[in-house]
């Protein structure tokens, strides 16, 4: 049922093509799984794109790289904080 429910999640995002009992890896799901990309990442992606395919500005693409959940567990530095307050 866990097994289930994942390949689910992850054909959901395109990682994989799941046809139970039967697993596929795609490409997208190949290159995230060697740059180590979380699927809710891969998830974020493919929305904004699918939604904004052509339309995204060099802004949009910066908000989207920081949007990535790998982002989420970085802190900074206390000698870093009065730089970044400016």
């Amino acid at each position: 049922e866990l097994i289930v429910a994942a390949a689910n999640e992850l054909d959901e995002v395109r990682m994989i093509r799941f046809n139970n009992p039967y697993f596929s890896s795609t490409n997208m799901g190949q290159t995230a799984s060697h740059f180590y990309i979380h699927h809710d990442t891969v998830r974020i992606f493919n929305e904004t794109f699918d939604k904004n395919s052509n339309a995204l500005t060099q802004a949009d693409v910066f908000k989207l790289i920081c949007s990535a959940t790998e982002f989420e567990n970085i802190t900074s530095r206390e000698e870093e904080v009065p730089e970044l307050d400016k």
